[in-house]
């Protein structure tokens, strides 16, 4: 793992170098995403005006991991609802993947919920090749649904966090 990283919330400062990451993530690492699927993420769910509104309301939480002051990677999870909260989104740069960088983010994640209560994180996971990197991190899979959220085979995992 590196040593000069640092994990932070997203500030409206940073919001136009996350955008881009975000877009460039999407678009290079969700294969299983279609097109159509990615463009509505990029231009509609995660726009320049939503995310600056969910950033100010706190509607949910932005993580953002940066090296050498660089955004390499981030976390949109949601605030704990009844003691449970969600991962919504985690992707690292790939040049950066394959070192720790995304365990790290998601324990400042679990780390961050559990302030506010949490006492599970659940997610859903649509590409296999992925459950590895949920159970090494202590994630056990609970459940599947085909034809899940944007019609993808959805596999759920939960952690207990307390």
């Amino acid at each position: 793992m590196l040593k000069s990283y640092k994990i932070e919330k997203l500030k409206e400062k940073d919001l136009d170098e996350f955008l881009l990451i975000f877009k460039n993530n999407v678009l290079q690492q969700f294969k299983e995403y279609s097109k159509s699927n990615k463009k509505f993420f990029i231009e509609n769910d995660y726009n320049k005006e939503n995310v600056s509104n969910c950033l100010k309301q706190e509607k949910l939480i932005f993580l953002i991991l940066k090296i050498n002051k660089k955004i390499i990677g981030f976390l949109i999870g949601t605030h704990p609802y009844g003691g449970v909260s969600s991962i919504i989104w985690i992707s690292i740069n790939e040049e950066f993947q394959k070192r720790e960088m995304g365990s790290t983010l998601l324990k400042a994640y679990e780390k961050y919920i559990k302030k506010e209560k949490a006492h599970k994180v659940i997610l859903g996971v649509t590409d296999k090749d992925n459950f590895n990197f949920y159970q090494k991190n202590g994630y056990k899979a609970y459940g599947e649904l085909e034809n899940g959220p944007f019609n993808l085979h959805t596999y759920y995992f939960y952690k207990n966090i307390i």
